[in-house]
This record gives C-alpha cells, sequence and structure tokens, in this order.
C-alpha cells in the first residue's frame, strides 16, 4: 500500500504522469509494486503514452532492491514514454538510477535525473520536440 505521502497524479498541463514520493521516503518491493499498478492504471487511462516525473527528495532504494531496480524502471517504460527524475539528493540513490539505466541499457543509457521540477520539464519539453521530427518521417 502506498505511504499517505505518495501521490500519483495526471498532471493535464503539462501532460504528465506524476509521481510524488514524500522526503525520507524508502523504496521497497512492494511500495514499487504498488506504483507500477497505479501508474498502469492511470496510463491506461490516457489516450496516448506520457513522460512519468518523479521527486525523489531524500528517497532512498532499499538495499535489495538496488541490484534489480534495473526491472523496475524497464517495466515502468511499458506505461510511460520515459521515466524523468529530478532532485536525487541521495548519493546511493542516484548512483543505484544511473548504474540501472547504463546496465540496463534504458532510455539511450540516459538516467534523466534533473536537479530541479523546471528543469526536468524542459527536458521533458526538448524531448517531444526531438520525437517531433521523427513521427512526422515515419
Amino acid at each position: 500500500m502506498l505511504t499517505p505521502q505518495t501521490n500519483i497524479y495526471y498532471d493535464k498541463k503539462e501532460d504528465i504522469i506524476c509521481i510524488d514520493y514524500a522526503p525520507g521516503t524508502v523504496m521497497t518491493q512492494s511500495l514499487l509494486e504498488e506504483v507500477m499498478a497505479q501508474v498502469a492504471e492511470l496510463a491506461g487511462q490516457l489516450p496516448h503514452p506520457v513522460f512519468s516525473l518523479s521527486s525523489l527528495r531524500d528517497v532512498s532504494i532499499a538495499p535489495e532492491l538496488q541490484p534489480n531496480f534495473a526491472s523496475f524502471t524497464a517495466r515502468l517504460l511499458q506505461h510511460v514514454r520515459g521515466v524523468i527524475r529530478y532532485d536525487a539528493n541521495q548519493m546511493l540513490t542516484n548512483i543505484t538510477i544511473r548504474t540501472s539505466t547504463v546496465l540496463g541499457k534504458q532510455q539511450k543509457k540516459v538516467s534523466h535525473i534533473y536537479p530541479s521540477r523546471e528543469s526536468a520539464l524542459e527536458a521533458i519539453r526538448q524531448l517531444r520536440q526531438a520525437e517531433r521530427p521523427q513521427e512526422q518521417a515515419g
């Protein structure tokens, strides 16, 4: 069950699914399974795939999840266009995400961790712009 401080919602203005973890959250297998279920349900209600945006301030990843964190991201990518994160200020969380992204060969080996929500949203806008010529060509 999600902690009351974890909030998952669709931001219509930005056209993204937000996953806001409360500061101090420890990502566990059960929490990630619940997040996955809610994101899948929400994404299934939308007319097109969107990016997810996660706030990771003071969030840590449980040690038992660290070796297999790439599988969570891979499953998440089945429901969203891309996984964007910001404010990952815990060194081990940052390292785990970056390592799992590269080793899992996900998102062209780019972990998409940004210092702020604003910079993460700007990155999403740029990714959308980069996709447009490919969509029109295909």
